[in-house]
């Protein structure tokens, strides 16, 4: 069966070690959606970093991205690792500093994308995250909902 299917011998379907396998992912990405379920649904959560999916490869992703983050103004900058930007901006609040890695799957045009915040105003940096999801909406099959956001009771 599917068991069978990932120890076999050509190697075709198991993963590289830079890679996320298809469990690996969805533990990645349910942490961020059952957390609501685990926490007092009256208290504001505040995350530090937020995750998304992109249907491209690595290097258009991050290309995409750094494309993105150029027409905001955030300066961006390739990591060390060459699978990670670096950038900021000038906030209402002060400067708030981020830096965005690109995780590769299984798949090749599947992306796992993580905007994390590294200094500055947290409101401000979901409000940049949620900008930068909506201008990446056409490569992003799976749009961050309400019950993602930091604020529990958001209202439409």
């Amino acid at each position: 069966g599917a068991a069978a299917a990932a120890t076999a011998p050509t190697g075709e379907v198991s993963s590289s070690p830079g890679e996320l396998t298809a469990f690996e992912l969805a533990s990645q990405l349910m942490m961020g959606s059952l957390s609501m379920l685990v926490v007092d649904s009256t208290r504001v959560q505040i995350r530090r970093s937020t995750r998304f999916m992109m249907s491209l490869t690595v290097d258009q992703a991050q290309a995409r991205v750094t494309e993105v983050l150029k027409a905001r103004n955030c300066n961006p900058s390739t990591g060390k690792t060459g699978l990670a930007l670096k950038g900021f901006f000038n906030g209402s609040k002060g400067v708030v500093t981020f830096a965005v890695s690109f995780m590769p799957t299984v798949c090749t045009e599947l992306v796992l994308v993580e905007c994390h915040r590294r200094r500055g105003d947290t409101l401000e940096f979901q409000s940049f995250y949620r900008q930068l999801v909506d201008a990446l909406k056409d490569v992003v099959p799976c749009q961050p909902t309400a019950a993602d956001d930091e604020e529990p009771a958001a209202s439409s």
